[in-house]
């Protein structure tokens, strides 16, 4: 089966905002390989929902209508990449490898001026149980980070539409590792590290958007983790959380123009 391919009987949820009452309601289903089960069904249960199954959330006719964004910026490690399952096999269960992502994003989010990227994910695991070894491994595994099965389709298309970047919580050597598992050129790529500052700070977002030469509102920002949310719409960028795993809100009254966790529709937006 293809990737991105709908798979029978598995249905994936969105929910979007900024379109008036759709004259239709329709469910599209997008689906990835089995391989993806094992660590988002421990972020599932972590969340209260029963393993193996997707929110289905209706879609409405509005998604149709093509808004003509001038550029895209992309999370990376959770927009793009499947980290959660490199995490979870090196943990060597998936839910503890959950656990040790979570608090890593806690400690990065939280994080504000920028200090050693792998010192952070060193951090999380001693905070967790996670043995010392076992961080030291993730770092040496960087390049066996593999991306969402419609990554490379989607990045590939939205690429040929309109300037695109990444703007990612990493070091510059980790980045560049892992923007090179997309398979995708990506001309714009802004850490942490190069900005001074980890997200949802404003800094990291801000170079990026210099460098793509656009305004904050022409620029659509596809974020993967939930902290991203709140930190782009805070700069002035409108949001696609692709919230593959269905993290809850970091902040409640902030909400995404759009929420889905397939990247397939955001063929339909650009």
């Amino acid at each position: 089966m293809l990737a991105g391919q709908p798979v029978p009987g598995r249905q994936t949820g969105c929910r979007f905002s900024g379109f008036d009452q759709p004259a239709e309601i329709q469910s599209r289903s997008f689906a990835g390989p089995n391989r993806q089960l094992v660590g988002r069904d421990a972020e599932r249960k972590e969340y209260g929902e029963s393993p193996g199954q997707t929110k289905r959330i209706n879609l409405g006719q509005g998604m149709m209508s093509k808004t003509k964004y001038k550029a895209v910026m992309f999370d990376l490690y959770t927009a793009l990449l499947d980290s959660w399952s490199l995490w979870n096999r090196i943990a060597g269960e998936a839910e503890l490898g959950a656990v040790w992502r979570k608090k890593y994003l806690e400690l990065t989010y939280q994080a504000g001026h920028y200090h050693s990227y792998n010192g952070i994910i060193a951090d999380a695991a001693k905070e967790v149980g996670v043995a010392p070894e076992r961080a030291a491994a993730l770092i040496q595994a960087w390049s066996t980070l593999e991306p969402w099965p419609e990554t490379r389709q989607v990045v590939g298309a939205i690429s040929e539409r309109v300037p695109i970047a990444v703007a990612t919580n990493s070091s510059i050597e980790l980045a560049e590792i892992a923007v090179a598992t997309l398979g995708v050129e990506i001309p714009v790529v802004v850490t942490a590290e190069e900005s001074g500052y980890y997200k949802p700070q404003p800094q990291t977002y801000r170079l990026a958007l210099a460098r793509l030469g656009h305004q904050a509102e022409e620029v659509l920002f596809v974020a993967g983790s939930a902290s991203d949310v709140p930190g782009a719409i805070n700069v002035g960028m409108p949001v696609y959380w692709h919230n593959r795993i269905h993290q809850r809100p970091a902040n409640e009254s902030i909400k995404p123009k759009y929420e889905l966790d397939s990247l397939l529709p955001l063929l339909d937006l650009v």
